[in-house]
């Protein structure tokens, strides 16, 4: 930029240096002859977490819909070290790798596809490049970004293999449904605490809503369901947000699987 002049490089290694991490640059000293390579390189170690997956359902106010691709099996969360990856998914819940030795390439993994684990320097991203090996239609490419913020909750315990699965339970509870509730329209308010209990309902005395981790998915074309439970009763409701709207729609059940029934309860959500 024409504001930088070579008469100033102690201006232009600062403008450089607060630019995006890991890219190279080249810095022409008042020396005309003389260039030096400043090299800005980003360290991949730390906490990823799968942004198709976690942040799509803290935007659109849904989980099942989300579960399919195989990284979310997986690699939900990464821990990358210094020679090691730990991967953390909903089906595989604390696994360790051996990080790759060379190049901005992570890690390989052969679990429910072949995954290519790769950093991106310049937008300090990680992307996974993925193929069902037995179906080469289904392929794509994923992305991670550093966790922070209340996202770190998801971390605590993690030497404890099924840490990650009640964490990210948890946080679910958290950032989903946990506040008070207004009906809008002939049915009870209520409130959900940080922790699950309900209180303020006449006969809801327990909550508990289906996360899509493990094998176990008892609920038709992944819908996202939940529970409210009485004393002996347990009532199934498909859940959805419209905007601060909670909306159930009851299910009915054989025992092994769960549909949708007619009804509907709305809840202004506070």
């Amino acid at each position: 930029m024409d504001m930088f002049k070579p008469r100033f490089p102690c201006l232009l290694v600062l403008a450089i240096a607060c630019t995006p991490a890991a890219q190279e640059s080249s810095l022409r000293t008042g020396k005309r002859d003389k260039v030096h390579a400043i090299s800005v390189t980003s360290d991949p170690t730390g906490d990823w977490i799968l942004v198709e997956f976690h942040d799509s359902i803290q935007v659109h106010k849904r989980i099942g819909a989300y579960r399919l691709p195989p990284p979310v099996w997986s690699a939900l969360l990464l821990r990358v070290g210094p020679d090691s990856v730990r991967h953390f998914g909903t089906l595989l819940p604390n696994e360790r790798a051996s990080r790759a030795s060379a190049g901005d390439t992570l890690l390989t993994l052969n679990d429910y596809a072949s995954m290519t684990f790769v950093h991106d320097p310049q937008s300090d991203r990680i992307l996974v490049h993925w193929t069902d090996e037995e179906r080469p239609e289904r392929h794509g490419t994923m992305h991670y970004r550093r966790l922070l913020g209340i996202g770190s909750i998801l971390t605590e315990n993690l030497e404890q293999r099924f840490a990650f699965q009640k964490n990210y339970h948890a946080y679910l509870l958290r950032t989903l449904f946990a506040g008070d509730y207004v009906p809008l329209g002939p049915a009870k308010a209520f409130s959900i605490s940080d922790s699950g209990v309900i209180s303020g309902h006449p006969t809801w005395q327990e909550f508990g809503f289906h996360d899509y981790f493990g094998t176990l998915h008892p609920y038709a074309n992944d819908m996202d369901a939940l529970h409210f439970s009485t004393a002996d009763t347990s009532y199934a409701f498909n859940w959805r947000f419209r905007s601060d709207t909670l909306i159930l729609r009851p299910l009915g059940s054989d025992g092994d699987r769960y549909w949708l029934v007619k009804g509907e309860l709305r809840y202004l959500k506070r």
